[in-house]
Order: structure tokens, then C-alpha cells, then sequence
């Protein structure tokens, strides 16, 4: 049995008869602008599908009829108080600690506004968060534009997780790499998390893993069907609803991995029954739900 498929087996399907949603984790999703009102929501029906026992979102207020009419049934929205779509530690101190101490994974940055005030509510995040922290599109946008060093601040970052795909690695590592290829990426990914002490899933048609003392391909199929808008946003759903639980049995490095040979699995098979140009995020999301 391979590792992936031994996670399979543990996460999924030899779960205890006895066990409540409680034992499967939590996952918050930080996310969502006027211009980008569905990104928390596809990331949020990954989570609903990776096997979290809790789902939670928050986003601003503009976008908060969008997302109650589109959002897993099962999802809870934590009512964080906004202003001008901005995420704000100031007003919102008592729901953000309990947040903080109530959820085991957070995802931050999906579809949110690029303003430095959801920077300074993300640099909240990595100094008093001991839980699981994704970081995905605009939250990787935030770190780029008003500074890294924010990582460092945290003594703990072995569970700070970036998602970036090449062009967001570009920003993140200060280099104009203009290869697809990951591999070509290797010696600046190394650089970043040997600074910075973090874990990175570099995006591409095969994705990269990289930490401060490994950077390896993760051999998962091509999928073309990926290379379209939402499929980032769907990754870093599963892989934050995973890693709310998952950890309790494997290393953060293997659920990593696993989360993106599950996503890319899926999208192969969906391509053996649907066009590689017509297939989507969405497509794959049903294929989980019903496989």
C-alpha cells in the first residue's frame, strides 16, 4: 500500500462508528470581496469534502448574502464585523480568540481585497495562531507587497502553509523565474523556507513540496482541467479541511501531499469522461462528492 493510499484509508474510510464531528476537526475559512465573492465559497466546499468535521466562514459584509445563498448547507459563518471589505482585529477581539483557540485549521486570502489592512489582520493571525495556517492567493499577494518578515515573528512556523502557483512564488521570492517547470524553482523555494521556516506547496502542472530541508515533485498526473480559475481555491479548501484532522496521525508534509494527489486524481478521471477544455473545479468537486 502506498503512503497516499494509507492516508486514504485512514482519513476516510476506517473512521470509528463511535466518532463525532468534534474528533474530524475545524477548519475557518478567511475570505471573499465584491470582486471575488466566490473564492471562500469553492474553498469551503472542498473542506466540506475533505472530511472536517466543521466548516466555518467569514467574509466581509458586502459579500455576505452572495455567500449564505451559496455556501455547503453545513457551513457556519462567523460574523467578524468589516469595514470596506477589510477583515479587522480592532471590534472583533472576543469572536477572533475563540476563533483562534476553537478552530484547527485556518485558510486565509481567498478572493479578499488587497488592502494592508487584511495584511495587518493576517500579521494577527501569525503571531497568535497555533493552529494550522494556510495562506492562498491575495493572503500570498499581502506577504509579498507590505513584507515576509511578519513569518519570523512566530516562533512556531513549522504549520504555516503557502500555496502559491509559479507567478505568486515569483512575488513571494523576489525572482522573475519564467519557467512552468518547478523544478526550476528549487533553489529559491529552498532559500524562502530556510529563512522563513515555513512549508510551501508550489502550484504547477505537477506541484512541488517544498520545506527547509526537502523540495521534491509530487508525482501526480497532468491534468489540464486545473489550469483554469477556482481550481487554487479548491485546493487550498481540501488541503486546510485535511489538515485540521489529519495531522493527528500523519506528518504536515504528508497531508500536503495528499491533498494535491487527491485533487489531481479526481480531475484525471473527471478528463477520462468529460473534455480536458470543459471540465472545472466544479466538475471535480462532484466527482469527489459522489466517489
Amino acid at each position: 500500500m502506498t503512503k497516499n493510499e494509507n492516508i486514504y484509508q485512514t482519513l476516510f474510510v476506517n473512521r470509528n462508528h463511535e466518532s463525532i464531528k468534534s474528533d474530524y476537526g475545524r477548519n475557518l475559512i478567511f475570505g471573499g470581496s465584491t470582486s471575488f465573492p466566490n473564492a471562500p465559497i469553492i474553498a469551503a466546499s472542498f473542506s466540506s469534502v475533505s472530511g472536517v468535521g466543521y466548516t466555518g466562514i467569514a467574509v466581509p459584509e458586502e459579500t455576505y448574502i452572495v455567500a449564505a445563498s451559496r455556501a455547503p448547507l453545513t457551513c457556519v459563518f462567523e460574523n467578524f464585523k468589516t469595514i470596506d471589505e477589510c477583515f479587522m482585529v480592532n471590534g472583533n477581539e472576543d469572536l477572533l480568540n475563540h476563533c483562534l483557540k476553537t478552530y484547527s485549521s485556518i485558510l486565509f486570502g481567498n478572493g479578499i481585497k488587497n488592502d494592508k489592512r487584511n495584511y495587518e489582520f493576517l500579521c494577527y493571525l501569525i503571531r497568535n495562531y497555533e493552529g494550522n495556517l494556510v495562506i492562498d492567493a491575495t493572503g500570498l499577494t499581502l506577504l509579498s507587497e507590505y513584507g515576509c518578515q511578519i513569518l519570523k515573528e512566530k516562533k512556531d512556523k513549522e504549520n504555516i502553509i503557502l500555496t502559491p502557483h509559479l507567478g505568486e512564488a515569483n512575488k513571494i521570492f523576489g525572482t522573475s523565474i519564467e519557467s512552468r517547470n518547478p523544478q526550476d524553482y528549487q533553489e529559491a523555494a529552498l532559500s524562502f523556507t530556510k529563512e522563513f521556516s515555513v512549508s510551501i506547496l508550489l502550484k504547477s502542472y505537477h506541484s512541488a513540496i517544498c520545506s527547509r530541508e526537502e523540495f521534491r515533485i509530487l508525482d501526480t498526473p497532468k491534468t489540464p482541467c486545473l489550469g483554469k480559475a477556482g481550481s487554487g481555491d479548491g485546493l487550498a479548501g481540501l488541503l486546510s479541511g485535511l489538515l485540521s484532522y489529519g495531522t493527528k496521525s500523519f506528518e504536515i508534509s504528508e497531508i500536503i501531499s495528499f491533498s494535491d494527489f487527491l485533487i489531481h486524481t479526481a480531475a484525471k478521471k473527471c478528463e477520462e469522461t468529460q473534455s480536458k477544455g470543459t471540465a472545472d473545479i466544479l466538475t471535480v468537486l462532484s466527482y469527489l462528492k459522489t466517489h
